[in-house]
């Protein structure tokens, strides 16, 4: 019995690869030979944006809570011997994978983002990944999650956006904006990211400096961080102040 990345999702004209079929190397990245998944995960890489559809589709793969207590009592009642692929290693894989596609991967960036409040860890790095990967064309979808009601998601987008130096102009201003954010992270990871991005602005540091006695220490010690950096990188900043 198999679950896994492979069966999440059907095209009737799907693409091929060395006379397989997206769906036959999607479920060979379930084996148990590293050089079948890593011959696999080439394959899938090859077809580029082609590859796209189907690994959306398994980002989005969740299982309900009586199918996983199923499978796993039927794995202690049978001798017989199960291999159950969970969804978040479905998730995972399949963000990992649009990340090494790249921008040809565009198409995945709504769906990433929303992975990006994910409640595993991993697979909100590997969707982290790809969005950084995937390149700049993340960056106005990253503002835009500002407004989403998760704030895991909130706090992710606001974190990631440091990565993207160059987007600094259009990303500071969306990131003061969600220094009152009701929520604790978010407020820090904004703070983090300004302190990357904001550097050499005294309207920045102005900004900050009421988070210094925010009551959550969290804030305070990403706000201090922050403000060292923006400090020592450019100090006519605060001379400004």
């Amino acid at each position: 019995v198999f679950a896994g990345i492979g069966l999440v999702f059907w095209q009737p004209h799907a693409p091929r690869y060395e006379g397989q079929s997206i769906h036959a190397w999607l479920k060979q990245l379930e084996s148990d030979d590293f050089q079948t998944r890593d011959r696999a995960a080439a394959a899938v890489v090859s077809l580029g944006a082609q590859s796209v559809p189907a690994l959306v589709h398994a980002l989005r793969t969740k299982d309900s809570a009586l199918k996983q207590v199923a499978l796993t009592w039927l794995r202690k009642l049978t001798p017989l011997r199960f291999k159950i692929v969970s969804p978040a290693f479905v998730r995972q894989r399949a963000a990992t994978l649009l990340g090494k596609i790249g921008p040809a991967a565009r198409e995945a960036i709504p769906t990433l983002i929303t992975v990006l409040g994910d409640k595993q860890e991993s697979v909100r790095a590997e969707a982290a990944q790809a969005l950084r990967s995937i390149g700049t064309e993340s960056v106005p979808p990253l503002i835009a999650a500002r407004a989403r009601p998760e704030a895991s998601l909130r706090a992710q987008a606001a974190k990631l956006l440091h990565d993207f130096p160059r987007e600094a102009p259009r990303a500071v201003p969306p990131l003061r904006s969600v220094l009152n954010d009701p929520d604790d992270s978010v407020r820090a990871q904004a703070a983090t990211s300004l302190g990357i991005l904001g550097t050499g602005s005294g309207t920045v540091l102005r900004d900050l400096l009421p988070l210094l006695r925010d009551p959550q220490t969290e804030v305070r010690a990403a706000t201090a961080e922050a403000l060292g950096r923006i400090g020592l990188a450019d100090a006519t900043a605060i001379a400004e102040l």
